[in-house]
């Protein structure tokens, strides 16, 4: 056996262990553990920069946030992104994942109690139980993907529609992002906004496998899923796939603010550029790349225009409209 079909072997183990486990309600995961290793500063640096991210890629200003209804997709191992918006006025936050991931406690306590210090209106244990989980007004719920949660058997936690959605680095992991963003447009409310970081390069897992950059895209995509999808690993879908999910929704707006490119082989010249507007000069650089590496793609992955494959980092920001 070669060395890419024992890497083939390898993570469709992994995949399926991960899908036993789940199934029998062992919902524990390291996906989502950022922290597990971290310094408290380094945790803190993180936190603020993912929540300015969030207010600047989303231009969501005070009146974006007061007394607003929040839902965090995948909050991963912490709660500091919602306690942020909590404390800049937002009525509730409801913090939902697949996972329960894996986390330093003992850390993430200290974390809290710094971002709690920065404010006088909560304590730390009017805000935390014993176990670390939020109180209201923050919410967590845990152990099913957003893509399939069941709207029409509604529950208590989604009877309220939400003013403001936000993900980050969750979307591509979510295998069949489709049935996500249906789920997602039904919870908005009319006037409400979503902000999605959406991450569309490798993961080293597939990295140390292959100097080649677009290797993952050479997969059979059976085989790929197989790989993957139970797992939070990439679902390497490119930004034309999610166009053309988004623009079946007639009810909504929306736009990619792309602000890093494909492995940041070439820094972008306008820091951020709205897709698909990179300069000529971007896409010929790509191109060049993707030529050298483009015969071994899937058909699907041949067909997808250059600018697909230039994009790294991207924010997706939607509005509903109707």
């Amino acid at each position: 056996m070669n060395k890419r079909n024992k890497f083939i072997v390898k993570s469709i183990k992994k995949n399926l262990k991960t899908w036993i486990k789940f199934s029998l309600g062992k919902v524990n995961h390291i996906a989502g553990n950022r922290f597990i290793d971290s310094t408290e500063k380094e945790v803190l640096i993180t936190l603020k920069k993912v929540y300015s991210d969030y207010k600047k890629f989303g231009n969501l200003d005070k009146n974006s946030i007061k007394e607003k209804k929040i839902l965090e997709i995948g909050p991963g191992d912490s709660f500091g992104v919602a306690l942020q918006f909590l404390f800049d006025g937002a009525k509730e936050v409801v913090c939902f994942d697949k996972f329960y991931a894996n986390r330093n406690e003992k850390l993430l306590k200290s974390v809290y109690k710094k971002i709690i210090s920065e404010q006088k209106k909560y304590v730390f244990s009017s805000l935390f139980d014993k176990n670390l989980h939020p109180k209201p007004p923050i919410k967590y719920d845990y152990g099913k993907g957003i893509e399939d949660v069941n709207l029409k058997n509604n529950t208590n936690f989604y009877k309220e529609k939400f003013d403001l959605i936000i993900s980050n680095q969750v979307l591509q992991e979510i295998y069949n992002p489709k049935l996500a963003f249906d789920k997602m447009i039904e919870l908005l409310a009319i006037g409400g906004k979503m902000v999605h970081h959406i991450d569309f390069e490798p993961y080293n897992y597939f990295r140390a496998h292959s100097k080649a950059a677009y290797d993952f895209l050479t997969y059979n995509e059976f085989i790929y899923k197989w790989m993957v999808n139970k797992r939070g690993m990439s679902n390497r879908k490119r930004i034309s796939e999610y166009i053309k999910i988004l623009d079946a929704h007639t009810n909504i707006s929306y736009k990619f603010l792309v602000y890093s490119s494909f492995l940041n082989l070439k820094p972008l010249e306008k820091g951020v550029v709205e897709y698909p507007n990179f300069t000529d000069e971007t896409k010929s650089f790509y191109q060049n790349i993707v030529d050298e590496q483009k015969k071994g793609f899937r058909n699907k992955y041949k067909k997808l225009p250059i600018e697909d494959f230039i994009v790294g980092n991207a924010y997706l920001i939607i509005e509903k409209n109707i």
